[in-house]
């Protein structure tokens, strides 16, 4: 346990992690997005969104898989006319 917490810390924290981050946001976003958007996160709706965006991707992670396992059936059905 003492091991994996020293690996993520050196490799996962925000530390580690931060310059490539800035990176990603600043091939997605112009600067004025980006100040827009530290204005909102200062917001009390902001900081909310904030603190749901992980359980948000996880529930949307889990409806896009039910919706593949519900029709999973019509998916095999798709694939092998395909193959044939």
């Amino acid at each position: 346990e003492a091991t994996l917490k020293q690996f993520f810390s050196k490799y996962m924290s925000w530390e580690a992690l931060r310059e490539d981050y800035i990176k990603i946001y600043m091939e997605e976003f112009t600067e004025k997005e980006l100040r827009d958007m530290i204005s909102f996160f200062k917001t009390d709706t902001g900081k909310k969104m904030a603190s749901k965006q992980t359980i948000l991707m996880m529930k949307g992670a889990q409806l896009g898989q039910s919706k593949v396992q519900e029709h999973m059936g019509e998916l095999q059905e798709m694939l092998q006319k395909l193959n044939k």
